[in-house]
């Protein structure tokens, strides 16, 4: 490997990644970054913690505290009267952008009044922007459209969530050369390291525990909030009705939330009270990879993130809606039918019901998909592949003299 890269006033070249907040999820690849040592990776994010749908944060408390991560915490105010809605505003971020020696900001967030300031500071200063974005779930058009492309358009590069988003922006003007898919990732060394842990006999106890012990027996989990966009009410009928049937599935939901009580008491008027398990919050992720190894399949009726990266890295195939309105997060592009999972007809019962037990009965599609599930997770969705792809978006906006080596 080539020694750092030095500029003409004796420093590693340095990156800036203006960021709201810390997701945990994020955190393996900020380790990462931070510790190339070819160049000076630093995460300047907020310290609000307050943003709704369950999310888990990285908290302020934790600055300094999170091993190998280079984080400057900045006040973060939030706007959220009309007409702005939810705006955020790093006031400290601006003042970084206009005073420090930066070679590259990455940027992050369309709503963010400090983002758009940052944008006209490094135009006017030389600074090339990348912006980190899903930029588009479904196809867009017409003014929110226009406005969308004109913020874009300030960036020199982009590193995108997946390729449908990617070939949009490359249909509406935007070159392909700037346009990067660093996708998503977990804790993946730690997933992975579990992964290759758990052994058989681990893996039977726990579908006893559940009641999926005999071999006609099948177990499903679903993790995620238990909110009323998530849709469970539908896999619960779904189980119900291929109890009617005579096909014993047992599911573990993971999660709290508002809907639970409800949900209970759809599992009691149908009478599978036997066949639903309300686990509870998850976050430890030793629990976590027992119950996702030890299921069938993951099922999700309502929309699909990060859960697809955490269901097939344990080498579980997940079964969701078709992507019909563009409801899904860019992980979704992970799921390929017959390969990794499954799709069926969004808000359709009887199709879910069909497509569930199609891929249960007689012999479980896991026998068939796990290795393609791990495979995909192991080649595409690890942080290891999103350092490589940033040092790519990277040395696309640097000069060659200042270019840094691609990790292998």
């Amino acid at each position: 490997m080539r020694n750092a890269v030095i500029d003409q006033t004796g420093r590693r070249i340095k990156v800036i990644h203006f960021i709201w907040w810390i997701p945990h999820y994020r955190v393996p690849i900020f380790r990462r970054l931070s510790q190339n040592t070819n160049f000076n990776f630093e995460v300047c994010a907020g310290d609000n913690t307050d943003i709704g749908r369950g999310a888990k944060v990285a908290s302020a408390s934790e600055v300094g505290k999170i091993e190998g991560v280079n984080w400057r915490r900045l006040e973060s105010r939030r706007i959220k009267s009309r007409p702005f809605k939810d705006f955020e505003w790093l006031p400290e971020a601006v003042k970084i952008a206009w005073k420090e020696d930066i070679d590259v900001v990455i940027s992050l967030g369309y709503q963010s009044f400090s983002n758009t300031l940052i944008r006209v500071i490094c135009k006017i200063r030389g600074i090339p922007l990348i912006e980190w974005t899903q930029g588009v779930k479904r196809e867009e058009k017409g003014f929110r459209w226009l406005i969308r492309k004109l913020y874009f358009k300030w960036a020199r590069a982009f590193l995108i969530y997946g390729e449908f988003a990617r070939d949009f922006f490359a249909s509406h003007g935007f070159k392909k050369e700037q346009l990067f898919v660093v996708r998503n990732s977990l804790d993946y060394d730690t997933q992975k390291e579990l992964r290759e842990k758990i052994s058989p006999d681990q893996i039977k106890k726990c579908r006893a525990e559940f009641g999926a012990a005999s071999e006609d027996s099948r177990l499903i989990f679903n993790s995620g909030r238990l909110e009323r966009g998530k849709k469970l009410d539908l896999l619960i009928k779904a189980v119900a009705m291929l109890k009617k049937i005579g096909r014993n599935v047992h599911l573990v939901l993971i999660g709290d939330g508002r809907e639970k009580e409800a949900l209970q008491n759809l599992c009691r008027e149908h009478h599978i009270e036997d066949c639903v398990l309300f686990y509870g919050a998850c976050y430890d992720e030793d629990a976590l990879s027992l119950i996702i190894s030890a299921s069938d399949m993951c099922v999700v009726p309502g929309e699909v993130g990060l859960v697809a990266m955490h269901s097939l890295v344990y080498g579980t195939p997940l079964l969701t809606c078709e992507n019909t309105r563009g409801m899904h997060g860019p992980e979704i592009e992970a799921i390929k039918e017959g390969k990794t999972g499954g799709y069926f007809k969004d808000n359709d019962l009887d199709d879910l019901v069909t497509k569930m037990e199609e891929m249960l009965y007689p012999i479980s599609c896991k026998k068939k998909m796990s290795d393609n599930c791990k495979e995909i997770i192991d080649n595409y969705y690890t942080p290891e592949y999103q350092e490589r792809i940033v040092v790519q978006a990277l040395n696309y906006c640097l000069p060659p003299e200042k270019r840094i080596p691609v990790p292998n």
